[in-house]
């Protein structure tokens, strides 16, 4: 199969001009620069928004696996955008232990009903991928919604810079490039 492969920018133009017009919203969180990383190459390629989640708690290792484990609600500052505006929402998150990290995972349950209705999409960079395939029931648990789609990147796709076909076709899929 013969692709036409295209630069970011082309792509996104192509995207607007073929009516991808849908207001989309990318939450990420990172500890390791990562899935920052991540958020910012996917806005290259679908036209978003971009919103760090922030939370008030100094790094721990063990604390926060303990509180990814456990689903802890953490005190987050508040979302800048309002989710109402928009109707695509991509939440793009490392996976601590298996689970979403707590600043993640408390996003997720307060703002649950605020999602209702709309394009949910996940993104993750993390240590093992795509054999994190069970964060996406997950998902649907804290949210009530399956994902419209998602995309597990692992750390050396994300340092060897081997994940840009992934992500180009995975928006290619939801801008109907």
């Amino acid at each position: 199969m013969n692709q036409k492969s295209f630069t970011s920018k082309e792509f996104a133009a192509t995207a607007r001009k073929k009516g991808c017009n849908m207001k989309s919203l990318v939450y990420f969180f990172s500890n390791t620069g990562h899935n920052e990383i991540l958020a910012q190459e996917l806005q290259k390629y679908v036209p978003s928004e971009l919103e760090k989640i922030k939370d008030y708690e100094k790094r721990n290792f063990f604390r926060d696996s303990f509180y990814a484990l456990i689903q802890k609600k953490v005190r987050i500052e508040p979302p800048i955008n309002d989710i109402n505006n928009f109707e695509r929402i991509f939440f793009v998150t490392p996976i601590w232990a298996g689970n979403f990290p707590a600043p993640v995972s408390t996003l997720l349950k307060q703002f649950k009903d605020q999602f209702s209705g709309k394009e949910l999409y996940l993104v993750s960079v993390s240590g093992y991928g795509e054999k994190n395939i069970k964060i996406v029931q997950k998902f649907k648990k804290l949210t009530g919604a399956d994902p419209k789609d998602f995309l597990l990147i692992g750390d050396d796709e994300l340092k060897e810079r081997k994940f840009e076909n992934k992500l180009q076709k995975f928006a290619a899929k939801i801008t109907g490039e």
